[in-house]
């Protein structure tokens, strides 16, 4: 089922791409939505979390996962970011987001992560995916998850964005900051990807 499709890499100046990455991938979202997800940090009804939006997770242990992510870890020359999780090569893991207001003036929580990240965007319909930031005034410092959650356009500046394209796999430095670009097209609607950490 998750059995790798294309190992092509596309590289561009900020990110690099894999197009029709997985073989099966209708299969593979048929299995992600057979498992129930989970709020990510913070229950339904905190500050932006269920009011905005909804953030949730997928965590889900499969051994068909190990050779996507050796394939990945060979690709990126890093290790799996999983400190806090045993096993962390057997996991599928997920952002699962549904938005109830779109802010067109901000930006949602862009953060950073602890090495290269890569994503597979799994929504049939093509949308914004992902804002890679260059900081202006801009810091995650002191700031909360889904309290402080968005930032003024002020802030930061776009220096690249990844169109989401279904069962297309992207990579980049996750130390930069980045996320989620808000599309109208998923107002009041689930968007759903699947996300590898990584760290040097």
């Amino acid at each position: 089922m998750f059995e790798i499709n294309n190992n092509k890499v596309e590289k561009y100046k900020h990110f690099s791409v894999i197009r029709d990455f997985y073989k099966e991938p209708d299969q593979v979202v048929k299995f992600i939505h057979s498992h129930n997800p989970e709020y990510h940090k913070h229950p339904f009804g905190f500050f932006s979390q269920g009011y905005d939006f909804e953030d949730m997770r997928h965590t889900i242990f499969h051994r068909e996962m190990r050779p996507v992510w050796d394939f990945l870890i060979n690709l990126t020359g890093q290790k799996p970011a999983g400190k806090f999780m045993p096993n962390v090569e057997y996991v599928i893991e997920t952002n699962y987001t549904y938005f109830y207001k779109i802010y067109k003036n901000k930006y949602f929580y862009p953060h950073q992560d602890f090495g290269k990240t890569a994503l597979v965007y799994l929504d049939k319909e093509a949308a914004n995916g992902t804002n890679i930031y260059e900081p202006i005034t801009y810091t995650t410092d002191n700031r909360e998850e889904h309290k402080e959650h968005y930032a003024d356009e002020s802030e930061l500046k776009v220096i690249a964005h990844i169109p989401s394209e279904y069962n297309k796999l992207v990579i980049w430095d996750g130390m930069k900051y980045h996320g989620l670009c808000q599309d109208e097209k998923y107002l009041n609607a689930w968007r759903l990807n699947q996300v590898f950490l990584f760290q040097k």
